[in-house]
């Protein structure tokens, strides 16, 4: 009779190559896609049962520690989309450990970049970028070329992560050519992606779109309906940003549809949040609230919690935005409870950010400076630059409105630096025109029109609607001036 230790062995060897039937079907695309999909949905309990003995035994012997590699390693892009990042990272730092055990270095060298690619996804960018550190080192030792590929891209994403776009976009261009020379087009079109995402946040949205343009083009000779689904919500947010807001809804229905049609949830309700998004911006309230509502329940259903918060924070912009700052602060609340128990520091120094306003329009000013200064130390810890001038903004705003005009040029002034130094051209715009408001606050009226200029070039550069906005202000500015003279 066969030993029960031997039946389990069994067991998860059989569900291990399941696994990782479905990890091939999805990387072929297409109709294999679905298979893959449904075939994980149906071994699921299985497979987890199978990975959570492997684990129990991990030191029993090479062989199980080897299964326990083969579990986090297997399907790694399916995993990546089916696992939330907390549990994902779990079966990885257990398959680090085993390929160490193993002396597997082309497992351990794998596991290094999805590891930090899941520390990336709950918001922990210093420790991603250690361990893709880690990976191009081994990866150069080992002579993996296609480690060494993919541990670029993930730099880049750090580095985006950590508002340094303009490393970001050389450590991408460096991965794109890689991909190309050897002609990997799934890596080809993940890299076009990342670069039209590095772009768009530095407010070169023509540039973006290029990239994204071409990333979908891709995914389409692949046959990669995922990937295709990324590209269209891409472009989207783009267009959102042009404030061409009925192209933006035309990409995020079709996001909607081929997610729909790939039974991709996640997609599906990344799609949804990117049409409430939308709706919210025509003014069409009622509808923004059901897309809001559906994409909430769709990821509460698959456990996405940080995606669950970043719908929450959405809907309480959205509320704020029409003056309902009751409702506003309680969702901000939840979007808060959420990040902090995922462990997303990120995402919680922007849900401090979105608290601080609501609590500053209901008149509590006390309390939003607390929460806006508990948002600037977070963002300073975690090294997002971005994030921090954003808050330095902020700030900025928060002193104008009580009157401290010199207080505001300083936080202004800050914000304006720490957006060039990063080579973010929307938050520079930005940050000229805040400084340039609370210049002509004070009197000092041909600089404000100066950094007024500074900032309406560069919008017009990004294509950024906030440009009426700056042109409306200058006008009366000149004329102001003119009547003075």
């Amino acid at each position: 009779m066969m030993a029960l230790r031997d039946v389990r062995r069994r067991h998860a060897e059989y569900y291990k190559e399941s696994l990782r039937i479905a990890g091939r079907q999805f990387r072929e695309g297409g109709e294999a896609l679905t298979e893959s999909l449904a075939r994980l949905d149906r071994d699921w309990l299985s497979i987890q049962a199978a990975q959570a003995w492997a684990q129990a035994e991990l030191k029993a012997d090479e062989t199980v520690a080897s299964l326990c590699s083969d579990f986090a390693g297997s399907a790694a892009r399916l995993l990546d989309l089916y696992q939330h990042p907390q549990e994902r990272a779990r079966w990885l730092i257990l398959g680090l450990a085993a390929a160490r055990l193993c002396k597997d270095s082309i497992a351990e060298c794998a596991h290094l970049g999805n590891l930090a690619a899941c520390y990336l996804a709950l918001g922990s960018s210093r420790e991603a970028l250690d361990l893709y550190e880690q990976q191009i080192a081994l990866a150069s030792d080992i002579q993996d070329e296609g480690a060494t590929r993919g541990a670029l891209g993930g730099l880049g994403n750090a580095h985006a992560a950590l508002g340094d776009f303009q490393n970001a976009i050389t450590e991408h261009a460096q991965s794109l050519v890689r991909a190309r020379d050897v002609d990997d087009r799934h890596a080809e079109a993940m890299c076009l992606g990342n670069l039209g995402l590095a772009y768009a946040a530095l407010g070169k949205l023509d540039r973006a779109l290029e990239f994204h343009r071409q990333h979908l083009a891709v995914a389409q000779e692949l046959g990669d309906h995922h990937g295709e689904s990324l590209a269209c919500g891409n472009l989207g947010n783009v267009y959102l940003k042009t404030g061409r807001t009925e192209l933006a809804v035309d990409w995020f229905e079709r996001q909607l549809r081929i997610a729909r049609e790939i039974g991709e949830k996640h997609g599906e309700g990344t799609a949804l949040a990117n049409l409430g998004v939308a709706h919210g911006t025509f003014g069409n309230g009622a509808l923004a609230s059901k897309l809001y509502s559906q994409a909430l329940v769709i990821f509460q259903e698959i456990g996405d919690r940080r995606a669950e918060s970043c719908v929450l924070g959405n809907m309480g912009q959205y509320h704020a935005n029409c003056g309902d700052l009751v409702e506003a602060m309680r969702l901000h609340k939840r979007a808060l409870e959420l990040s902090r128990e995922t462990g997303d520091r990120r995402s919680e120094g922007n849900d401090l950010n979105n608290l601080a306003l609501a609590y500053s329009d209901l008149g509590d000013y006390q309390r939003a400076h607390d929460l806006y200064l508990q948002a600037l130390s977070i963002k300073r810890e975690i090294g997002d630059q971005q994030g921090e001038a954003n808050t330095l903004g902020n700030l900025g705003l928060w002193y104008m409105e009580r009157g401290d005009i010199d207080r505001a040029i300083n936080l202004y002034t800050d914000q304006l630096k720490l957006a060039r130094a990063i080579n973010d051209h929307r938050g520079t715009a930005t940050a000229s025109f805040n400084l340039s408001v609370a210049l002509a606050e004070c009197g000092r009226l041909a600089d404000a029109i100066e950094r007024a200029h500074d900032a309406l070039k560069l919008f017009e550069e990004c294509g950024d609607i906030t440009a009426i906005i700056v042109q409306q202000q200058l006008r009366a500015w000149q004329g102001s001036s003119e009547q003075q003279g």
